[in-house]
């Protein structure tokens, strides 16, 4: 009986970490934080009268990302 409760517990807190969200180098959030950087800074680009061209080297410097594989992650 007693190694059905510890089976159970570490069942379950297998369970509960395996379904916790990541944080840290999510592509998905990095990615969208990447557009909405590149939007503000070709938006400001746009109303000043210049082009928007380092847009995205200037905010993968900002929040300290790199691109690879078509997302992007941090360092």
């Amino acid at each position: 009986m007693r190694w059905i409760v510890v089976c159970l517990l570490v069942a379950a807190g297998f369970w509960f970490y395996s379904n916790q969200p990541r944080s840290g180098n999510d592509p998905g959030t990095s990615d969208a934080l990447m557009q909405e950087c590149m939007a503000k800074k070709r938006y400001a680009a746009s109303r000043m009268g210049v082009t928007g061209a380092g847009a995205e080297r200037d905010c993968a410097e900002q929040h300290n990302l790199y691109h690879e594989d078509g997302h992007w992650y941090s360092y």
